[in-house]
């Protein structure tokens, strides 16, 4: 853990305290000098029943002290750094919507079992984490930019529709989410659910390489049975997952890839993906050291008027 400042120059600022402490004596004997000149002190203090009726008003020094300290340092741009758990990646999910997504060889089905395992998944993040959300079958759309709010990743996975009319473009999927990483210094990563090939779009090779020239893993996951599956209402039609262009995306990407046939080896798939790490994370504490110079301003008013007011 450590601070930074990203305008350290406003620190000097400070050299303006032992000031601000002599000007509040001088006032003090100024007020003094005046209040001596209109009044009998034995007097007044029998009737205030008060030891000193000009105070020297230690309390308000040393409010205005902090108070010029909190506005020095939030001008300053103090940031608090730490580590925490997080994953070793910034993970892009695409999921295939295609509709052979539908075969029920996976309970419900491939779709259900997917985003329910991948629900879960999310949610058991470490908070830290950055996640994004692309859907594909055609074409692909992004449903969640890259973003730290798990539980928004994990109720938008949820919210996936299959596309009875769509194909199967891994490539475009791919592209699609590279795209939401930025150039930081965390480690990204794909995760790339599908029961297809590509056969959508642009051709897989420029996938992959566009995914390697980022940088970017990608991890795969072929989701059904090897005995296929159907679609209800479609009878006599089985679908049977293909693995060849997903193994390859990761082998060549350096990611790695698996075989989920069941709801049990998926979840083993997406517990492997995610690595856990101590990740650098930073706040930025200007605001709320601002709004804390506001409120002794505020109360310094209060009192100035009240309590210490100045006696004419």
């Amino acid at each position: 853990m450590y601070i930074s400042f990203e305008n350290p120059i406003f620190l000097w600022f400070l050299l303006l305290i032992p000031l601000l402490v002599l000007l509040h004596f001088y006032s003090l004997h100024y007020v003094r000098q005046r209040a001596m000149r209109f009044a009998n002190f034995e007097a007044l203090e029998k009737i205030l029943q008060a030891k000193q009726v000009i105070p020297n008003n230690y309390l308000l020094l040393i409010m205005r002290v902090f108070t010029l300290i909190a506005f020095t340092i939030a001008a300053s741009g103090i940031t608090f750094h730490y580590e925490t758990t997080a994953s070793a990646f910034d993970y892009v999910v695409a999921v295939d919507s295609s509709n052979s997504m539908l075969a029920t060889d996976l309970s419900p089905t491939r779709m259900g079992a997917a985003t329910s395992a991948l629900s879960g998944w999310l949610s058991s993040m470490q908070p830290g984490s950055k996640v994004g959300l692309v859907q594909f079958s055609s074409q692909a759309t992004v449903l969640l930019p890259l973003t730290s709010d798990l539980i928004a990743a994990s109720r938008d996975t949820l919210s996936i529709v299959p596309d009875r009319s769509g194909g199967t473009a891994i490539c475009e999927a791919i592209k699609a989410s590279a795209n939401q990483f930025g150039t930081g210094d965390s480690q990204n990563a794909i995760v790339l659910l599908s029961d297809g090939q590509n056969n959508a779009g642009c051709l897989l090779e420029e996938g992959i390489g566009y995914a390697k020239a980022k940088g970017i893993r990608v991890f795969a996951i072929t989701i059904g049975s090897k005995a296929g599956g159907s679609i209800e209402g479609l009878d006599g039609v089985v679908f049977i997952p293909e693995e060849g262009d997903l193994r390859s995306v990761a082998q060549q990407t350096g990611g790695t890839y698996f075989r989920a046939e069941n709801a049990a080896q998926l979840s083993d798939a997406l517990t492997a993906i995610l690595q856990p790490s101590q990740r650098a994370q930073s706040i930025l504490l200007s605001v709320p050291i601002m709004m804390l110079a506001f409120l002794l301003v505020f109360v310094d008013w209060g009192m100035s008027i009240t309590r210490y007011r100045t006696i004419p």
